[in-house]
């Protein structure tokens, strides 16, 4: 530093100078950050809103109230069919696992993810709630278990068996359920 500099030094009792910085431009300011976030967050809720009330309406598919009747003609209408199809392709999946045939795996399992997750699900709601509940997850579970099934045909490094024949056997136990919930709902002769 000069001694013949005017400016103050930086001493005991000098006045300090410091280069002040000019203000933030107001959209980085602490205020515009809370009224984007509250705006944003008002938006998100009106949007949740909105879409949750239109599935609400009447206009949307509600199952309506359960009577033997209604289940049976339901059943009959195709539901029944596909049950039956998706419990031949189980069987014929593993059969085709214990023969390593996998050219005839791999359309068991294509057989097993149409019948769930394209046929039965066509077919939902169901006029039963728990019904329709059932067929759900064997359909969530079936197609899970497809998924795995045709990932480890396609040469996938990992080791699905143990999942894929748990995903089996809940889609089975659910399908089952519902078979009986639909059997529970005969006449009786």
């Amino acid at each position: 530093m000069n001694k013949d500099d005017p400016r103050p030094r930086d001493e005991p009792g000098a006045l300090l100078v410091t280069a002040t910085t000019p203000p933030a431009p107001w959209y980085r300011r602490w205020w515009f950050f809370v009224a984007a976030s509250t705006a944003a967050a008002a938006i998100l809720l009106a949007g949740v809103y909105v879409l949750n009330s239109h599935r609400t309406g009447p206009e949307s598919a509600q199952a309506p109230p359960s009577d033997a009747d209604s289940i049976q003609q339901w059943w009959a209408a195709g539901p029944g069919e596909h049950v039956a199809e998706l419990h031949e392709a189980f069987d014929g999946v593993k059969e085709r696992a214990e023969e390593l045939d996998e050219a005839g795996a791999r359309n068991e399992c294509e057989r097993m993810h149409d019948a769930a997750a394209v046929d039965l699900q066509a077919h939902l709601p169901s006029p039963d709630a728990e019904l329709t509940s059932e067929l759900n997850a064997a359909i969530a579970d079936t197609h899970t278990a497809a998924h795995m099934c045709m990932s480890a045909l396609a040469g996938s490094p990992n080791s699905y068996v143990a999942e894929f024949l748990t995903y089996l056997d809940q889609a089975d136990r659910h399908l089952r359920s519902a078979e009986n919930i639909v059997d529970k709902q005969r006449p009786h002769a």
